[in-house]
């Protein structure tokens, strides 16, 4: 099942229509590129090769006799080339038409360090003036970031596009599961996430019986997928694993996550960073901010559910989990936890709703606001307006005496006094008696999106 991704698709087909074109595309793991490529070439002739951790000489004659067969060039078919320079320099100057996908680049890297210099002397030398169209495809983000995107790689300059597929956001992702009931979809997305290889698990299983067989599972596919996510695009993981515990544990603050660490300031400053740069975790900070970089008030968060729900439910259990004791996790981690785990999800997709759908205005900046002792769940504003959202993930309505409350936090948003304000209510669970002027938003007009 191909789920969504219209807007890369389309994109795709801008950069590929024409020739030459190198087009870079990356992502972490399991967030569906080779399955985009797939769809993208399916009715397009082309000559897909994915790497592995086969040596140089074996991938360029498989590559060899895959390339030969596309263009039935019988000397390719039929020669042994076995280095990158052979086949690179042959096809430089036979200069025919060709389409061709290297996924899983950094294995080929990894078996010959050259690649990237020879792709750049082909590119220089011929291919830039022929009908080729290359895509190097990887899911180590930092690797095809340092290795092909960054100023000291030799393929610098000569790409003609790139792309960094993320992870779906809640509404591409509700194709996977929209036979669940809206309140559970969102309990889904909180747990799962955007990333396609884990929605095409879920099947149609009430949550809880998911979880246990998907996740607390020793045996099953996500038990430890974010060990494998680390391990994949980290050098030291055991770092980086123990500053996300520390983030789920509650910390958000560089001083209070370093302390739980056993880490330097410095040390957890650069990590972070390098989380941040990955997607895995985000400094936020109150929409509010002039310099946003420069806040004190920025706050750590780990931004990918599943790494969220991984690091708050199963890192630190799976000692009961290994001894089949899942049933205890169920019943006195997960269950009892998961509607306030949900909440900060749910907030989440408000603020993207706001940022998509705005009324009345749309808003320069969308986020949420917080001081010492008070905090407001959503904000967005342009010039003129200033919007002030109150987020409940409960099994109850909202309450007018919840309005009046968010209207007495709105007025101490200094920077925002000159705006016109409007007060909206997300809600899981439907609305009491509140003022005409409260702009109301259900599950149902969250779905609409």
């Amino acid at each position: 099942m191909f789920v969504d991704r219209l807007r890369e698709l389309e994109s795709m087909n801008k950069i590929l229509a024409n020739s030459p074109a190198l087009f870079v595309l990356y992502g972490r793991r399991r967030v569906g590129k080779t399955e985009l490529l797939q769809h993208f070439y399916r009715d397009r002739p082309h000559v897909y090769y994915l790497g592995d951790l086969s040596s140089s000489s074996t991938h360029v004659r498989a590559l060899s006799s895959r390339i030969g067969d596309h263009l039935g060039d019988n000397f390719l078919r039929s020669q042994s080339l076995s280095d990158w320079r052979g086949l690179l320099e042959y096809l430089r100057n036979r200069k025919a038409e060709l389409d061709l996908v290297l996924d899983e680049f950094p294995y080929l890297v990894e078996a010959d360090p050259t690649l990237p210099s020879l792709l750049q002397s082909a590119w220089d030398q011929g291919w830039r003036d022929a009908p080729t169209r290359l895509t190097l495809c990887g899911s180590s983000v930092g690797f095809m970031e340092r290795e092909v995107l960054a100023e000291r790689s030799p393929l610098f300059g000569r790409r003609t596009a790139q792309m960094r597929l993320r992870p779906m956001n809640f509404w591409d992702a509700r194709e996977f599961f929209q036979h669940l009931p809206l309140a559970e979809q969102v309990e889904v997305y909180a747990c799962f996430g955007g990333v396609p290889a884990y929605l095409k698990r879920l099947g149609d299983s009430p949550l809880f019986e998911t979880i246990a067989r998907e996740v607390l599972d020793p045996s099953s596919y996500l038990y430890d997928e974010p060990r494998f996510l680390l391990q994949q695009e980290l050098r030291e993981p055991r770092n980086y694993f123990s500053l996300l515990t520390s983030v789920a544990r509650g910390g958000t603050r560089l001083n209070e996550i370093a302390q739980d660490s056993g880490m330097t300031t410095s040390f957890a400053s650069r990590y972070l960073d390098t989380l941040s740069r990955l997607e895995l975790i985000q400094r936020v900070v109150p929409v509010t901010e002039k310099n946003p970089e420069r806040s004190r008030k920025g706050l750590y968060r780990i931004c990918d559910p599943y790494l969220r729900f991984w690091f708050r439910f199963v890192q630190g259990s799976q000692s009961e989990l290994e001894s089949g004791r899942w049933t205890q996790v169920m019943e006195r981690k997960i269950k009892p936890g998961l509607a306030s785990f949900v909440a900060a999800s749910f907030e989440e997709i408000c603020r993207q709703w706001v940022a998509l759908t705005a009324p009345s205005f749309t808003p320069d900046r969308v986020g949420g606001w917080w001081t010492g002792d008070a905090e407001i769940d959503v904000v967005a504003y342009d010039d003129r307006h200033a919007l002030f959202g109150e987020c409940k993930w409960t099994n109850q309505p909202v309450a007018a005496s919840e309005i009046e409350k968010l209207r007495a936090r709105a007025a101490r948003v200094s920077e925002l006094a000159d705006r016109k304000p409007i007060f909206a209510v997300f809600s899981k669970s439907g609305f009491g008696r509140l003022s005409p002027d409260v702009l109301r938003v259900g599950l149902e007009d969250l779905a609409a999106c």
